[in-house]
């Protein structure tokens, strides 16, 4: 979110990738600012477009 002007801007579009399931993340671990973001899988963009 540092490199984004807008701070707000930049969290509800990560929130809009966690939601559409473009973005992951670790949740065996508590949540926070350190917390770890990946891609999702491309085989996983697929399956939800069908």
């Amino acid at each position: 979110m540092e490199r984004c002007r807008i701070p707000a801007i930049g969290r509800a579009h990560a929130i809009h990738l966690l939601w559409n399931r473009h973005l992951g993340v670790d949740l065996s671990v508590p949540f926070g600012d350190a917390s770890q973001v990946r891609l999702a899988s491309p085989q996983h963009h697929r399956e939800l477009q069908r």
